[in-house]
């Protein structure tokens, strides 16, 4: 998992982060658009994806303080979670969704230019598109 953001146009209802959690067992990706990246927010928003597809065995983010907060690390041990970390200033160990998240940011550009405060609204529906483009690795 990992957080893209701040992205340049907030929208209407104040969000301007997007949580991206990728399954690196189906490549299949979340994303939930956050207001702030406090762990708190965070929490709420793991909860809501875990609450639908389970909870994951591992998880593997990088060393933000957002990631690395008691309230996530309390969470993890709660739910039986196993929290991996990428080396700092190394993206290419989470590379999957660092891809991901290049592709996100270039859907979201082009299409802030038609809707720039409403994008978290029409968030679900890029993902969908990108969930119906065969993927060559799957």
């Amino acid at each position: 998992m990992d957080i893209v953001g701040p992205l340049s146009k907030t929208t209407r209802s104040g969000k301007k982060y997007i949580l991206v959690v990728v399954d690196f067992a189906t490549c299949y990706p979340e994303a939930v658009p956050l207001p702030s990246i406090e762990a708190d927010t965070m929490a709420d928003a793991l909860l809501t994806i875990f609450s639908r597809v389970g909870f994951p065995k591992e998880v593997l983010t990088d060393q933000g303080s957002n990631f690395m907060s008691a309230l996530l690390r309390c969470l993890w041990e709660k739910c039986g979670v196993r929290h991996n970390w990428a080396s700092a200033y190394h993206p290419q160990s989470n590379g999957l969704v660092e891809r991901f998240n290049g592709t996100l940011k270039m859907m979201l550009k082009t299409f802030m230019h038609q809707h720039p405060q409403d994008w978290d609204k029409y968030l679900p529906h890029l993902l969908f598109v990108y969930r119906e483009v065969p993927q060559e690795s799957t």
